[in-house]
């Protein structure tokens, strides 16, 4: 008898990916922290952005 471990690693190796998701599974945990590390990066470089805005004042009136 095969383990749950080794039939979630089965499935996920056969199920083909269709627009990011696997049909009748839907996302997967590696999906989610995928999606948190992309999240956190976009949110770093917000942040520095708006630092570097507040340094220099005349980026804000060039606009």
């Amino acid at each position: 008898m095969m383990s749950r471990k080794e039939i979630n690693l089965m499935v996920l190796e056969n199920v083909p990916l269709k627009k990011g998701r696997r049909y009748g599974i839907g996302r997967t945990s590696q999906d989610m922290v995928r999606m948190k590390m992309e999240f956190d990066e976009e949110q770093r470089k917000h942040q520095e952005m708006m630092t570097e805005l507040d340094q220099d004042p005349t980026i804000r009136q060039a606009s």
